[in-house]
């Protein structure tokens, strides 16, 4: 099945964030805190947790699903 990606208006990464949190509590080994991910601490939970589990099709992204800015930017209002 074919899909059509979602085109996205912004140009900075975070700035559909409006740091409400919800992904910190999304993140299963607690890579993400309010000063931001630790990049280490996931690719650490990846390699030993999630790539031999599930292996060949594996990730995680828990962080980047079931959040405000997943499908839209929530700093818009919508009239």
């Amino acid at each position: 099945m074919e899909i059509t990606p979602t085109t996205r208006e912004y140009e900075k990464v975070y700035e559909y964030c409006t740091m409400c949190g919800v992904c910190i509590s999304r993140c299963p080994e607690k890579a993400i805190t309010e000063e931001g991910k630790d990049s280490n601490v996931c690719k650490k939970y990846f390699d030993e947790k999630i790539y031999p589990e599930y292996f060949p099709r594996y990730g995680c992204g828990k962080c980047q699903t079931a959040v405000p800015c997943e499908k839209t930017n929530p700093n818009k209002k919508k009239y």
